[in-house]
């Protein structure tokens, strides 16, 4: 990743990576598509295809450079496993068994 940055528009000091906006973006698609084939939710063959290639416009128009865009994904998971946060993982709900509840 390259240092460069932007600027949270209400805080002008306040800079935001390409990594950081990667970490997000990766929240979103890559992260959902793992879940989406792990539950087995049916999908038509076209639709994988589709749905990268939606959130690579959305990374492009959020400023991710497009050489950071994973082209593939294959890509995107190989990334995302360099990009996401180590500590990352189920809420101590869904390790509880806890559903629809909320836990104390």
């Amino acid at each position: 990743m390259t240092s460069d940055r932007l600027y949270h528009s209400k805080g002008g000091d306040i800079p935001i990576s390409q990594k950081d906006m990667l970490v997000t973006w990766h929240l979103l698609p890559t992260v959902a598509m793992r879940e989406m084939i792990e539950w087995k939710v049916p999908v038509r063959p076209a639709e994988p295809e589709a749905y990268l290639h939606v959130w690579q416009v959305t990374a492009h128009m959020l400023g991710i450079k497009d050489e950071y865009v994973p082209a593939t994904w294959d890509a995107a998971y190989a990334q995302s496993g360099q990009i996401l946060p180590r500590d990352m993982g189920p809420t101590q709900e869904r390790r509880s068994g806890v559903t629809g509840a909320r836990a104390t």
